[in-house]
């Protein structure tokens, strides 16, 4: 029969406080490590909660600025001008988001016909878009902006479900501003 070592040498005074206080030291540093963990959930909530948020880019409308994939960072900061790309919900069902740019704002009148897009009556430069922008869905053009209403297009302007197809966009349903994108996939699957 095998005893154990600690039961036949009794532990000096020493040797207890030093376990105890091994014991309480093992246990204060639970403590901060689950404190920590906590804090870091809980500030990670709110940060995505409420001042940043991630969008998925699905689909083709914003090519070639983003592409299939990419992940965008966006800010819920507001204060929005034109030719920021935001993230909105276009519909009341609030299950799909779009990526779009803002081309009008509160006040501006939108026009589109077969020269392009005119704000306020002068064309705009729009390096960034992608084939012929066209009038689709039922808006009459040119549209006066209320305030709090925006104008949005995707920038591959003959694929793109945008202001053209489902109206002016308000404050409340955009989401936030596109800060930062990340690429996913490699270029050769790209082209």
């Amino acid at each position: 029969m095998f005893r154990d070592k600690d039961a036949l040498c009794p532990q000096s005074p020493t040797q207890v406080l030093q376990g105890r206080r091994n014991t309480l030291i093992r246990r204060a540093n639970c403590r901060r490590l689950l404190a920590c963990l906590i804090f870091a959930v809980s500030f990670s909530a709110f940060l995505f909660g409420k001042v940043l948020g991630v969008g998925f880019v699905s689909g083709s409308s914003m090519s070639p600025s983003f592409q299939e994939k990419d992940i965008g960072l966006y800010t819920r900061a507001g204060g929005y001008s034109r030719h920021d790309v935001v993230v909105l919900r276009a519909d009341s069902t609030l299950i799909h988001k779009y990526v779009k740019r803002v081309i009008g704002m509160p006040g501006d009148t939108v026009n589109i016909d077969e020269t392009g897009v005119s704000i306020n009556g002068e064309n705009l430069d729009e390096p960034y878009a992608v084939g012929r922008t066209r009038e689709n869905g039922d808006l009459q053009y040119p549209v006066t902006l209320r305030k709090g209403e925006y104008f949005v297009l995707g920038d591959n302007r003959e694929n793109s479900k945008d202001s053209r197809s489902f109206g002016v966009i308000r404050d409340e349903q955009i989401e936030g501003k596109v800060i930062a994108v990340l690429r996913t996939g490699n270029e050769s699957e790209r082209r």
